[in-house]
């Protein structure tokens, strides 16, 4: 790390500045060990913890509004480096008030789960995991695939997911999209995922007593039989899922003969890169055509709705629900439409910016 930042002192300074405060902080909260100290500690981690967290998400924020950025990716190393090293004081002083008979069972598991929020004990090797982590992102975000239909390198949003998402498109060109991008991304991503694998299930798993990551993940649900839930969870869906599979597998086979016969659904027919939702083949295999459609896009488009429109709908419904109305710097720090001659991450995703803007207003994004 000090590699890294040997080409900005004046970062470097400043990061060790706030580390040392951070401890300073801390170290002072910490002794003696009793109810009242452990107390003190949790308010100190919670009022420092959101201004730390924020530093973080707003470094995550320029990287994933242009991912191939060196500023960007040096900027979101030097944060993540200084919001690690908050974590892993808080966990330091957090473990020193295991055992306290005198405290609540609350104050106890605010203790467990900040204990828990630590990856590697080792520098090196956390440095290393967060390395690993921005090389498959930086793979996954930016990857373009060859297109021979249109002669494009298409980017996975929003060019091959819209191939994926208009149905009732050739079988070969899904195909074509699918595995195309898997053979792009998969080959230089999976000696990083083996690696990363290995460094959580030693650091986050294993030192703090747990098997391996999966195992620590399952954890933090704080649910000792989650695998039977699982199991009893699926059991009861289990049913209308194979009545909904036959139908859409049977309504598919009359444009992709692929699907015909009592198996498995090809993949790359369900309408999204990951088969994890069929809403884009909706009109393929909607129930009741001659009833009219749930889908208001063509009425969007006859309206030429923009993408401000877009939200000021989405909101006024969430609002008659009784949610509360955005902050007005909502869509002034929203990026609501992908822009040109960079890569970005084009997905939807809701940010929380941990800090309040304009008196009570809270950052969101």
């Amino acid at each position: 790390m000090l590699s890294l930042l040997s080409s900005n002192f004046y970062s470097f300074d400043v990061t060790m500045l706030s580390v040392v405060f951070c401890l300073t902080v801390f170290m002072k909260v910490v002794s003696p060990r009793n109810a009242a100290t452990a107390n003190e500690f949790l308010l100190e981690f919670n009022r420092r913890g959101p201004i730390e967290r924020n530093k973080l998400e707003l470094a995550s924020w320029t990287y994933v509004g242009n991912v191939s950025s060196k500023e960007a990716i040096l900027s979101l190393k030097t944060a993540s480096w200084k919001y690690n090293m908050f974590l892993e004081e808080a966990t330091n002083n957090a473990s020193k008030f295991i055992g306290l008979q005198d405290v609540s069972e609350d104050i106890q598991r605010q203790i467990k789960l900040i204990r828990l929020s630590w990856t590697q004990k080792d520098a090196s090797k956390r440095q290393r995991l967060d390395d690993i982590k921005l090389k498959m992102q930086a793979i996954y975000r930016t990857t373009r695939v060859y297109d021979p239909q249109t002669n494009r390198n298409m980017s996975l949003s929003p060019g091959l997911m819209n191939i994926l998402s208009t149905p009732p498109n050739g079988f070969e060109s899904l195909k074509r999209a699918w595995i195309g991008w898997r053979d792009a991304v998969g080959p230089k991503i999976l000696p990083l995922f083996e690696e990363y694998v290995a460094l959580a299930n030693q650091g986050r798993a294993q030192d703090n007593n747990f098997s391996d990551y999966g195992a620590f993940l399952r954890g933090l649900y704080e649910v000792k039989n989650l695998r039977e839930l699982r199991k009893t969870l699926w059991k009861d869906v289990q049913p209308l899922y194979k009545e909904l599979h036959a139908y859409v597998r049977n309504q598919l086979s009359y444009h992709y003969p692929h699907s015909k016969g009592n198996f498995a659904i090809p993949a790359n027919l369900l309408g999204s890169m990951w088969a994890e939702s069929w809403v884009g083949i909706y009109s393929v295999v909607k129930p009741y055509k001659d009833k009219p459609d749930i889908n208001v896009t063509k009425s969007m488009s006859e309206n030429n709705y923009t993408i401000q429109e877009m939200f000021r709908v989405t909101e006024s419904f969430f609002q008659s629900l009784g949610f509360e109305k955005l902050p007005q710097k909502f869509l002034q720090r929203s990026m609501i439409k992908k822009p040109g001659g960079r890569d970005v991450e084009c997905r939807a995703s809701a940010w929380d910016m941990f800090l309040k803007i304009q008196g009570s207003e809270k950052d969101v994004r």
